[in-house]
C-alpha cells in the first residue's frame, strides 16, 4: 500500500482496515508512506514497493497529479486508487455515502424502528446525510429538515 497523507484521521482507517483484511485472508500487507508526493518520492516509493515483489499497489486517497505520475511509473504492476477524488487514470474504490445511509435508514425502518436519526459526526459527508435524509422522509419526515440539509445541528 502507498499513503500519500498519513497524518489523516479518515485515510489512518482505511488503511488499518485493508492491512486487517489482508491479515484476516493468510496475505501481508506493506505500507509505504509519503508525506511529501512528488514524482521522485513516489518514484522510490514504488521502487520500494517492486523490490519487495508485490502484487499490486493500493494508493490511498491520492490526488490527480499523483495518480497520473504512479500511473506513468507502476509499469506492469496493477495499481488500484482508493478513496480517491473522480478520475479516469486508475482503478478505483471508494465509499458511496449516499447509497449506504439510503441502506441503513431502510434497514432499521425495515426491523420496525418508527423512525431514524444520523448519529451526530460533524464532519459526516454531507451525500451521506443526503441519503438518511431521503430515505427516511419517504416513510417519516424529520422534525427539522434543516439539520439534514446542512449536515450540522442547528
Amino acid at each position: 500500500m502507498l499513503s500519500l497523507d498519513p497524518t489523516s484521521y479518515d485515510k489512518a482507517w482505511t488503511l488499518l482496515g485493508i492491512e486487517r483484511a489482508t491479515r484476516d485472508s493468510d496475505y501481508l500487507a506493506s505500507i509505504v508512506s509519503v508525506p511529501a508526493p512528488t514524482r521522485r518520492t513516489l518514484a522510490i516509493a514504488v521502487a520500494r514497493l517492486r523490490g519487495l515483489g508485490v502484487d499490486g499497489i493500493l494508493v490511498v486517497a491520492p490526488q490527480q497529479d499523483a495518480i497520473e505520475t504512479l500511473a506513468e511509473l507502476s509499469g506492469d504492476i496493477p495499481l488500484v486508487a482508493v478513496a480517491s477524488g473522480p478520475q479516469q487514470v486508475l482503478s478505483a474504490v471508494a465509499i458511496d455515502h449516499y447509497a449506504g445511509a439510503v441502506a441503513a435508514t431502510r434497514h432499521l425502518l425495515d426491523l420496525g424502528h418508527r423512525g431514524a436519526r444520523r448519529p451526530d459526526q460533524p464532519r459526516a459527508p454531507l451525500r451521506r446525510v443526503a441519503g438518511h435524509a431521503a430515505r427516511g422522509r419517504r416513510r417519516y419526515p424529520p422534525a427539522d429538515d434543516r439539520r439534514l440539509e446542512s449536515g450540522r445541528r442547528l
